[in-house]
């Protein structure tokens, strides 16, 4: 689902939660071990984790697991998971959590986890954790999985995607808050959006208006909060053109 596309091999996920309570962080790590064990099986080989003060602790599951259990969980501001030694591989699945603003959560896939799906992954993790935003795109398989998680996006060489730039990225943190008020990054193949941004009025209509009426691609809820708004390579640049004049994209 959500995969098939040119010859990129690469997809990346970035959903955005509202106001994450640190507490709760050893109930998010569960939470990713238990979910990716039932849908596709015992995959993680690698852990890591930073700490508040960005100490990195990495190395096999095992031996990083141990670590991290009896870590306190309020500290923890990072956490990787991995299905193969990201340093040495350029494949693989690669989930990063950033638990610091914006709160978000970056989970890379490659060809060999198609079997993913984004609908049942945002409402099982809705259950425990508010998912209020994300996007997703495809690029090339040209790094290791854990670059594309580094949030950072300086490995897309498609020069339209949002924040290329580690300034960008910063920027983008310290309005991430605006998010709930129905602001977007940037408009993307896959838009995970709320009611808020749907409900965003762009020359004097909502984005929904917009995207049933001018041929932005499509829109369907998944639960009672979230829809997915999904469009073709013409679609996007469509909407990108009218989109770029209005203020529903945060500027930097």
């Amino acid at each position: 689902m959500f995969f098939k596309k040119k010859n990129k091999d690469v997809r990346c996920y970035v959903l955005y939660f509202s106001e994450f309570d640190r507490s709760k962080t050893g109930q998010l790590y569960q939470f990713i071990l238990d979910y990716f064990d039932s849908s596709l099986g015992n995959v993680f080989k690698y852990l890591g984790f930073y700490s508040e003060n960005y100490n990195l602790i990495y190395g096999t599951f095992e031996s990083v697991q141990e670590k991290i259990k009896r870590h306190n969980w309020n500290e923890i501001v990072n956490l990787t998971f991995e299905d193969g030694d990201a340093r040495k591989e350029k494949q693989g699945l690669s989930i990063q959590f950033e638990i610091c603003k914006p709160n978000q959560i970056t989970i890379v896939l490659t060809k060999s986890y198609e079997n993913f799906k984004l609908v049942d992954f945002v409402n099982a993790l809705y259950v425990h954790f508010k998912v209020i935003y994300g996007f997703a795109y495809l690029t090339e398989n040209v790094k290791w999985a854990t670059a594309y998680a580094d949030g950072a996006f300086e490995h897309v060489k498609d020069k339209e995607l949002a924040d290329t730039s580690v300034n960008a990225l910063k920027a983008w943190q310290t309005k991430s808050e605006l998010i709930q008020k129905g602001y977007i990054r940037g408009v993307f193949d896959i838009n995970l959006l709320s009611k808020a941004h749907l409900s965003f009025l762009i020359d004097g209509r909502p984005l929904e208006w917009h995207i049933e009426n001018e041929d932005w691609g499509r829109v369907f809820s998944i639960n009672p909060d979230i829809y997915i708004w999904q469009l073709s390579d013409e679609e996007i640049k469509l909407s990108r053109n009218s989109l770029d004049k209005s203020e529903i994209l945060l500027r930097f």
